[in-house]
Order: structure tokens, then C-alpha cells, then sequence
């Protein structure tokens, strides 16, 4: 990363940058009390803007104001934070986000943020963790395919603080913030690569060089070996592509051998046409986004590299191209899993179950995991019951639902547990085959779970998310950018973290709400 990102004790008179940004809030706005003497002349012309009400601290409204000469900074960015009392770490996340991406706009290289406005109460590292987290995800954009390049370039960003900070816990705090930014743009630009491009065969050589660059150990089933496994489920997903599908995962071994393996698996449909049940127009054209969870894999296995985390992963990709096909797989098709369960083919837009259905028995009887969080962008049903920002969480342990929620908490990912109800099961019955892969008018984002679920086998421990109608947006928003979102990776992240004993952020300050 070119960037340069810091942290220092100084006043605010005495940060030298292009811009400099400041917190305000509603019910406390004293932006004048941020400096060494109240009497100071930008201090003084603040509080005029205060009297005037151009400042008012309400939540989103930003004020800059030129400097011209009297502190070291160029220019003061205002942010209004709201009510002090609500103040948390994904409303500075997001002010990071807006603010930055406002600076970088009128071509401001230097950017600094004085963090004298932060109540008493809050820890110092989570802040700076959360501000880098937040600054670094907000200046993301995906201009690999643009002939002109005209992404203005940030040299710096800076933190300050007016009293003393532990420098070596400041840093271990920036580059945790630097890791996750980094994990989370990384997968991003694997989303948005188009479906000709990242092809599942790509996301095998995008394993494989990861693997290579990290000594970790990456496993490809090509169509001959999925064939000669049996793994028919996933072959017949991808039989209406020309590119055929594959199997990857990769092995990391922070906590060494004798220490539990934890499952990570992501539906990887590299392009989602919906097979011969196929989409209409409006859904179709964002359909490489189907590969969303897939990404997430390399992601996270990314940043537990980086921060050389202790714990034991195994991340599997089962990715295909659902395309319609003379040689496509068919409503009323009957097929054997891996598992041996045969299951009728109601519609062939119903793929991701049925290609994570062979991976899960992959993972538990050649791989021999028994403790599995699938992700995948599965049902309508999740985005229509939950809109685009809450994760449905459904679970056959509730310890992992309490630690997944509660590490979604802290990346401001709110998730929400909804019931593996196994009343719902006889949905699924079918008259010719063990068990049918949709149906019509069910509730389907519980129904999918327990789709999953048959391939469930006693003793496996298994968390599902459905991250579907949350991969993508049409609206930039705080730090989520347009297009590919990351949704859920941060979490997954410090999930995996709390698994190693190794929380570096816990809360901003005692007992606060944790969500904007």
C-alpha cells in the first residue's frame, strides 16, 4: 500500500495537512475547545460559524473551512457526529469514509484527522483501528477496466491525538485496521471482475498464487475429478457452461497441528444465468456478483496470513457457471450427491445449495472438518425479509451464531439469527427422489438452510450465512462503496480471531451501542 497512515500526539494547531478533519456533535458543539487556547483566531471563527448555526454537529453535515495560514493545516473539515452519547466505532468509521472520500476529491494528498473530539471513555486502539478501517474502505473504486485513470492519489493519513499514546499498541492497532481494509478491497476486486474474466478455473489460479506466495498448501478438483468422486451435483450446475467447474480450497495453519480445524466454505457461481429456469433482465446483469462468497474465502485466509493468526483454517470454493445449455441439467432431473441422497431438480436457479451441498461432504469426510460456516449469496428471501444491510444467521450450535453476531457487532455488520425450524423440512419431500432442491412459495431462506442441513452430518458443528441482496449496491454509503460491498468479511475475521484468542478490538467504550 502506497499510503502512508500514522499516528502522533500533537496539538491541532500542530498538525501539518492538506485538510484536517474534526468531530462535532449535536448536543456538545465547542469545535473551539479542540485547540490550546479557546482565544485562538480559527477558534474564534468557529465559534462565530457555531453562533450562525453553519455548525450545528448534526449527524452527516460536513463544513470546510480554509485556514489561510492560521494553523499548520490547509484546510478544517468539520463532521457532525450527532449526540455525543451515540457516538460509536461505526460512526467514525463511516465519518472517515465520507470525510475522505469528500477530501480526496478536491485532490487534498495529506489528510489528517485530530481525535481530541473522542470522549474520555472510548479506547484510544479501537478508535485508530476503526478510523484506518473506515478511512481505507471508503477510498476503494474498481477502475481496472477504464482507459483513463484520473483516481486522485493520497500520499497520507494521519492520526492525532492531544494526549500520550502507546506508540507500539497505536501501530498494532493501524495496521489491524490496514489488514481488514486491505482484505476487504482485495475482495471486492475479485467481485466485480467480470464473468469472463474470473472463470472458475481463474478463481483455482487465483488460490493457487496465493497459496504459492504463503507456503500454504491449495487442492483443485477439475471435471475429471469431480466426476471420478461422484460430486454430481456440482457438475450438473456446471454443465451448461463451456468452462467447466472446480473445487478448491486451501489449508492454514496458524495454531499447528493437534488444534481444531475450522471450515470456511463459499459459493463461488462465477456467473448465475439462473441455468434453464432462466433470470429476467433486471436480475441477470449483476449476476458475476453470484461469486461473492467465494472471494470472501480468499479474503479472509488473506488477513489471517497477514496477521499471522492462531487458528487453523481450511478455506473450499465450490464454483461453477450456472448457463443454459443443450447439455444443461434440467427441471425434473433426478441427481446423486456425493453424499449418495438423490436429489429432484425443481429449478435450476436454485444452484448455490446444490454445489455447497457436495463441497459440505467434501469437507467433512475427505477433509475430515467438523466445525463449517458456509456463506452464500442464496435467497431473494434474505434481502426481502432483511433488506440490504442485516445478515441472516441460521445455526445447528448456538455458540457460533452468539460469537459470529457478537464479532458482527464490532465491524458494524449487523446480523440477525433466524430458526433452523425443521417443521419446514417436509417442503423439501419429494416423490421420486430423497429430497427436492426448491420449492415455490416457501419460506426460502430458511428452506435453503435446511436444504443445507441434510448434508449436515451428526457431530458437525455448522453456521450458514445468507449474504444474498447485501454482495452489491447501486448507492455509495459510508464505506460501501458502489458495486461489490464485502459484506461480512470483517466479521468473519474477527470471528476467526476470537476463535484464536487474539481480539485486538473490543468495544469503543464500556456498555456503548455498538451499531449506528
Amino acid at each position: 500500500m502506497a499510503m502512508e497512515v500514522h499516528a502522533d500526539r500533537l496539538m491541532l494547531e500542530e498538525v501539518s495537512a492538506d485538510a484536517l478533519l474534526v468531530g462535532v456533535f449535536e448536543d456538545d458543539c465547542h469545535p473551539s475547545l479542540y485547540f490550546s487556547r479557546t482565544d485562538h483566531p480559527l477558534a474564534v471563527q468557529l465559534s462565530e460559524l457555531v453562533a450562525a448555526k453553519e455548525i450545528t454537529g448534526k449527524r452527516g453535515e460536513a463544513t470546510l473551512v480554509h485556514t489561510f495560514g492560521m494553523i499548520a493545516a490547509k484546510r478544517l473539515l468539520t463532521m457532525g457526529l450527532g449526540k455525543r452519547e451515540d457516538l460509536n466505532l461505526e460512526r467514525l468509521r463511516r465519518m472517515a469514509a465520507v470525510c475522505g472520500r469528500q477530501l480526496r476529491d478536491i485532490h487534498c494528498q495529506r489528510i489528517a484527522i485530530h481525535l481530541g473530539f473522542l470522549p474520555d471513555d472510548f479506547q484510544k486502539s479501537d478508535t485508530a483501528a476503526a478510523m484506518v478501517e473506515g478511512f481505507l474502505l471508503g477510498q476503494y473504486q474498481f477502475t481496472k477496466y477504464r482507459q483513463e485513470q484520473n483516481q486522485a492519489e493520497i500520499q497520507s493519513f494521519g492520526l492525532y491525538f492531544s494526549i500520550e499514546i502507546d506508540e507500539r499498541e497505536m501501530a498494532r492497532a493501524i495496521r489491524f485496521g490496514i489488514i481488514l481494509a486491505l482484505a476487504t478491497n482485495f475482495t471486492r476486486d475479485l467481485c466485480n471482475e467480470p464473468g469472463n474474466v474470473l472463470t472458475p478455473e481463474g478463481f483455482a489460479e487465483t488460490s493457487r498464487q496465493l497459496a504459492a506466495g504463503c507456503g500454504l498448501r491449495c487442492g483443485v478438483l477439475d471435471e475429471q475429478a469431480l466426476a471420478d468422486k461422484g460430486m454430481n451435483l456440482l457438475l450438473a450446475v456446471g454443465k451448461g457452461s463451456a468452462v467447466p467447474p472446480r473445487l478448491i480450497w486451501l489449508e492454514y495453519r496458524g495454531a499447528g497441528n493437534g488444534s481444531p480445524v475450522y471450515g470456511l466454505l463459499g459459493k463461488g457461481i462465477t456467473f448465475d444465468a439462473g441455468g434453464l429456469s432462466l433470470k429476467d433482465q433486471a436480475s441477470i446483469s449483476n449476476m458475476h456478483l453470484d461469486k461473492t462468497a467465494g472471494a470472501m474465502v480468499l479474503g479472509v485466509i488473506r488477513a489471517l496470513i497477514a496477521l499471522n493468526a492462531r487458528v487453523n483454517v481450511t478455506g473450499v470454493i465450490s464454483a461453477a457457471e450456472n448457463m443454459p445449455d443443450g447439455r444443461a441439467y434440467r427441471p425434473g432431473d433426478v441427481i446423486r450427491s456425493y453424499a449418495g441422497r438423490t436429489v429432484e431438480i425443481s429449478d435450476t436457479d436454485a444452484e448455490g445449495r446444490l454445489v455447497m451441498a457436495d463441497a459440505l461432504t467434501f469437507m467433512q469426510n475427505d477433509l475430515n472438518i467438523k466445525r463449517i460456516i458456509d456463506v452464500a449469496t442464496l435467497t431473494g428471501g434474505a434481502e426481502a425479509a432483511f433488506g440490504p444491510d442485516i445478515i441472516p444467521v441460521m445455526t445447528n450450535t448456538q455458540q457460533m451464531a452468539d460469537q459470529f453476531i457478537h464479532a458482527c457487532a464490532h465491524s458494524g455488520e449487523p446480523a440477525w439469527e433466524l430458526p433452523l425450524y425443521k417443521e419446514y423440512r417436509e417442503m423439501l419431500d419429494s416423490q421420486i427422489a430423497d429430497i427436492v432442491n426448491d420449492v415455490a412459495d416457501g419460506p426460502s431462506t430458511i428452506v435453503s438452510a435446511l436444504f443445507l442441513n441434510e448434508f449436515i452430518e451428526p457431530g458437525t458443528e455448522w453456521l450458514h450465512l445468507d449474504i444474498a441482496g447485501k454482495e452489491m449496491t447501486e448507492k455509495e454509503k459510508g464505506y460501501i462503496p458502489k458495486g461489490a460491498t464485502g459484506v461480512g468479511l470483517r466479521s468473519l475475521i474477527r470471528y476467526f480471531l476470537h476463535l484464536a484468542g487474539d481480539d485486538i478490538v473490543a468495544n469503543g467504550r464500556p456498555r456503548q451501542k455498538l451499531l449506528a
